[in-house]
């Protein structure tokens, strides 16, 4: 312990075998030593501890510092190697002083056996390990002593009325080398049920298949529901099962107009960049903008550029990002009198609009990595080829809703001029409107004056 004193985590001892109470005491002492190491190996392994023994010739001998001459005791070297294995500092303490442990070696377990008890890893391991194939022969044994199978096995066997459970299904059941067939399936006895069980389900299959197995080769009442806590209860399933179906979600509302609910997220770090995403619930339109850093600082710096540009929103959604959280942010925010929504922690889903703008625009710039063209050149490429494609919610195209308007791409040079047209209606127009008159020489005419007080 940190002040000096000794706490015991575990104890342990046995008796000598009839071999070893031969073995001279130095090396008595010395398997004392490797015993112990072996036994509490799981504590020891990989770790420097303090080997303490009252036999002080094992303090040189098994120093792991020193090595043993060439002409030593077998068994010593034997256990010398073995040591080898760990990292140690080998203490002497004199036996008065050495109760702990001496206490112990008084106290001999009254067993004798040459091998070792089991440790609680070895019971584990025993657990754990692959148990024994069920066979026709343990099934009608197991028949005969079975509580729930032996009267129905007596019935069939002596050709009388079967019991309640199954009365009324003779010709459903049959004996075959003492085990009771239903069908072409074996009744399984209760204490084999849960070996079947496993049985059935190696490779972890689903409840249904586990049911399509089990009606091809074993019965017993009750299987279906047996199976199906089975496989509900296994853990290894569990852990690798699909998530639940997820219940309806409740969509956002569709706001009265544009820019009334803004949607914002960080992008990135992408190719070298954080880049801030906006998008308007209602038009669909985005802004993407580069940025140098994201502190709640500069963040609010775009923010009044945008708000400059298209006025200020009445709700801002967010994640729970620090620059939307800080206090510098949420006073901007409350300044301009914007509510602000966060998304539920680890549920991006919430901000899903924004979510979705940060796919596409990462999908758009990967795409264009062979384009020379410059970051900023694709980006704007991006966001006018986005802002004129009709969005698949609301129909249109997001200039139209947001602009009120159509902006003009290069597109635009595929359709004749609109105004080339309308010239030459008008001409064509006034043409069919005007007549040309002729006169002949000394024909009367009318004049219109426009002189004097009557026009």
């Amino acid at each position: 312990m940190p002040d000096g004193s000794e706490k015991p985590a575990m104890f342990a001892s046995r008796s000598l075998t009839k071999t070893e109470h031969n073995y001279s005491q130095i090396d008595k002492e010395a398997l004392s030593i490797v015993w112990g190491v072996k036994r509490f190996h799981q504590y020891l392994f990989g770790r420097h501890f303090d080997l303490v023994t009252d036999h002080k010739p094992l303090v040189s001998i098994f120093a792991p510092n020193r090595s043993l001459p060439c002409l030593s005791a077998t068994r010593m070297i034997h256990y010398a190697l073995f040591l080898q294995a760990f990292s140690y500092t080998i203490k002497y303490r004199n036996t008065k002083n050495h109760g702990n442990a001496d206490a112990l070696s008084r106290l001999p377990l009254a067993v004798d056996r040459d091998c070792e008890y089991l440790t609680e890893a070895d019971v584990t391991n025993i657990l754990q390990a692959e148990l024994m194939p069920v066979t026709a022969t343990d099934i009608a044994r197991s028949t005969k002593t079975d509580r729930k199978l032996f009267e129905l096995y007596e019935s069939l066997k002596s050709g009388t009325e079967l019991p309640v459970p199954w009365k009324g299904r003779e010709s459903e059941f049959s004996l075959q080398n003492g085990c009771i067939m239903y069908g072409h399936r074996v009744c399984i006895p209760e204490k084999y049920q849960n070996q079947v069980l496993e049985e059935l389900h190696v490779g972890h299959p689903g409840i249904v298949k586990m049911k399509a197995i089990a009606r091809s080769y074993c019965y017993w009442q009750g299987i279906d529901a047996s199976i199906a806590n089975f496989v509900q209860n296994c853990s290894a399933c569990i852990a690798t099962r699909n998530e639940p179906a997820r219940i309806n979600r409740h969509p956002w509302e569709w706001p009265n107009g544009p820019w009334q609910r803004i949607q914002v997220d960080y992008a990135g770090p992408f190719m070298g960049k954080m880049f801030f995403v906006v998008s308007d619930a209602y038009s669909k339109w985005i802004e993407v903008i580069p940025m140098k850093n994201i502190t709640a600082s500069f963040t609010i710096h775009h923010f009044r550029i945008l708000f400059a540009h298209y006025g200020i929103p009445l709700t801002l959604v967010s994640d729970n990002g620090a620059s939307f959280t800080s206090y510098e942010f949420r006073h901007f925010l409350k300044l301009n009198n914007i509510k602000h929504i966060t998304s539920a922690p680890y549920h991006p889903a919430t901000n899903g609009q924004a979510e979705r703008i940060v796919q596409l625009f990462k999908a758009s710039l990967k795409s264009s990595r062979g384009d020379s063209a410059d970051l900023n050149v694709k980006l704007q490429r991006f966001l006018l080829q986005y802002r004129i494609t009709p969005h698949s919610l609301t129909g249109e195209t997001p200039s139209a809703l947001f602009l009120r308007r159509c902006i003009r791409t290069r597109l635009d040079l595929f359709k004749p001029n609109l105004r080339d047209k309308v010239v030459q209606k008008q001409s064509s127009r006034l043409d069919t409107e005007s007549i040309l008159r002729e006169f002949r020489e000394g024909e009367k005419v009318a004049v219109r004056n426009y002189s004097g007080p009557n026009k």
